[in-house]
């Protein structure tokens, strides 16, 4: 039953829920739930209707027209969801949950009737190989190489991203560059990879499996074959990536996702009243190491938000119960491994993801001789 608190206690329960992993990283999200509680809780309040909740809350211009663009209710859609994802893990210990009515914007407090376990369910299923051996985990990533002219100019073209021979191979490609005077450098990382890092070293965190960061630059020779790896990035800038993944029925290519058939993938545009909607395809691969037994996680795209998207598919609990399901494979006693195919889908203005959906899914049943992914004694 819903039950009317002190405004202490449900703002304490909102802070909760807004500094979660669930909501770490999607800012419009936040707003959006934080101004449905203002508008909810307030004395003779009514609930926002969706234009008010686009304006006000998602900062669309006035000319908003909430027929033709369905993204308030997209935007509550995902909500929910995280809600219900943070109240069976992180929130699965508090006396109180957090609810949008259903037909209504409006926030209520309910009292919890659960009592699960944080690490019940498909997460736990999946990160179990993780946990309770000798082995620690690796997350490696690798930075985009970009060119200065050390005097604030900075510039990158997506196909140079080695070094050695890399200010020719850019000026090649970009004549017009060629009158700088330009040095390599690594400088930036991509921002979805960045909260993907994060998503994945808070709920590791919370699992208690040490983990480190490693840049692929500074990875020790020796180093991956006894630890469980995560490697992440683009086949682009992650050469690693690409070696591993080579004999495997979907990769990453620098262009696209290369599919069985033979088909291929590539990101786009979305057709709709938004020019900001892009579609972004990450595929995700877990086998085991064949002589260590350790485990190896790739999680490849060519757009940050895509990989950004697999990081919430990975610590988050509808998404994993969602791969979990697609796979029909149970993770934590997985010899050989799998790949899942997600399709992402992000509001680049909002610089949030909008859905992640798991579009194809392929078993390892066998990795061929010339298969990357038995060459890792790196």
């Amino acid at each position: 039953m819903f039950e009317e608190l002190p405004c202490s206690v449900r703002q304490e329960l909102l802070n909760h829920v807004l500094a979660s992993r669930h909501f770490a990283h999607a800012g419009v999200l936040k707003r959006v739930l934080a101004y449905l509680c203002e508008r909810s809780w307030q004395p003779g309040g009514r609930p926002p209707k969706e234009y008010e909740i686009a304006v006000a809350a998602m900062r669309r211009p006035a000319s908003f027209d909430p027929a033709t663009n369905p993204v308030v209710r997209v935007t509550i859609s995902q909500i929910r969801r995280r809600l219900e994802s943070f109240f069976r893990s992180e929130g699965a210990h508090l006396n109180y949950r957090l609810e949008i009515i259903r037909g209504r914007y409006e926030v209520r407090v309910k009292r919890s009737t659960s009592r699960a376990s944080a690490g019940d369910g498909p997460l736990q299923t999946f990160w179990n190989g993780f946990r309770g051996d000798a082995a620690s985990t690796l997350i490696v990533y690798t930075e985009p190489l970009f060119f200065t002219d050390r005097q604030g100019c900075y510039v990158r073209h997506w196909q140079v991203n080695r070094a050695p021979g890399g200010l020719r191979d850019l000026t090649t490609r970009a004549p017009a560059l060629a009158g700088l005077a330009l040095e390599p450098t690594y400088h930036y990382l991509s921002a979805g990879e960045v909260r993907c890092l994060l998503s994945l070293s808070r709920y590791l965190a919370e699992l208690r499996v040490p983990a480190d960061f490693r840049n692929l630059r500074h990875l020790a020779e020796g180093e991956l074959p006894h630890n469980h790896v995560i490697l992440l990035g683009s086949p682009r800038t992650n050469p690693l990536l690409d070696q591993l993944q080579q004999g495997l029925p979907m990769q990453v290519t620098a262009t696209s996702v290369a599919l069985p058939g033979p088909r291929s993938l590539c990101d786009q545009r979305l057709a709709g009243p938004s020019k900001d909607l892009l579609r972004c395809w990450a595929v995700l691969t877990r086998f085991r190491n064949p002589t260590t037994g350790s485990i190896i996680l790739l999680i490849g795209a060519n757009h940050g938000a895509a990989i950004e998207g697999a990081g919430q598919a990975l610590t988050v609990e509808s998404g994993m119960a969602a791969l979990l399901a697609a796979t029909e494979a149970q993770f934590g006693r997985a010899e050989e491994g799998f790949q899942a195919l997600l399709e992402v889908r992000v509001d680049e203005w909002q610089g949030s993801i909008t859905q992640v959906r798991v579009a194809e899914t392929a078993v390892l049943q066998g990795l061929g001789k010339g298969s990357g992914a038995r060459r890792v004694a790196v």
